[in-house]
């Protein structure tokens, strides 16, 4: 894998907790659960090279028992 050695994506994301107002003029996407104003907390920076801003809105997962790892070799 060298997807980080050719710098496509590699830097930093920042966890943050953060009001949440997305504008609908400019934001034809935004998720309908989601409340203006509400806290939440997301995961977001400009990691690559190409200059977009991502965010996403973080979600405890559990993945305790949920997905059992095989010894199978994928070719």
């Amino acid at each position: 894998m060298n997807d980080h050695w050719d710098l496509d994506h590699p830097f930093e994301r920042l966890l943050v907790e953060t009001e949440v107002s997305p504008d609908p003029d400019e934001v034809p996407w935004i998720n309908p659960n989601l409340k203006p104003g509400e806290r939440r907390k997301v995961i977001t920076g400009i990691p690559g090279k190409t200059g977009i801003v991502y965010t996403l809105i973080l979600k405890p997962v559990n993945f305790s028992g949920q997905h059992q790892p095989s010894n199978r070799m994928w070719l």
